[in-house]
């Protein structure tokens, strides 16, 4: 099951790092209000299985923080989406027009439902 995890999570990657490509070389992030929100949906899914295949693996049984999968998967989610949104803030990388507050809770809010998605896929194919 655990291969099963980390094979859909280096797919996942490949598709964010096309997609990313795809949009940096067609300005899509600033033209299609949409598809920051996509990528952030698709990199807190990929989070998510990164964390619950370290989880499920046995490496963070012992943290309270990360002891279930659903835990590794919302927390390590929301620990890796506010180094992102630091990132962006420092180097200057975000250009939303609806302001840099609405477009952090809209990235945590989609980065935590990925991380839902992922956690239930996993929960399936565990099953």
């Amino acid at each position: 099951m655990q291969d099963k995890i980390f094979k859909r999570a280096f797919i996942l990657l490949i598709v964010i790092g096309v997609l990313h490509q795809i949009a940096m070389l067609y300005s899509l992030y600033w033209t299609l209000s949409w598809f920051d929100i996509l990528l952030h949906f698709l990199g807190g899914a990929w989070v998510a299985l990164i964390f619950i295949w370290f989880q499920r693996m046995g490496k963070m049984s012992t943290s309270r923080l990360f002891n279930t999968p659903l835990r590794a998967a919302i927390v390590g989610t929301l620990l890796i989406g506010a180094l992102w949104e630091i990132f962006e803030y420092i180097t200057g990388q975000t250009f939303a027009i609806e302001g840099y507050t609405l477009d952090t809770i809209m990235d945590f809010i989609m980065d935590t439902t990925g991380a839902l998605v992922a956690y239930y896929y996993s929960k399936k194919l565990h099953d």
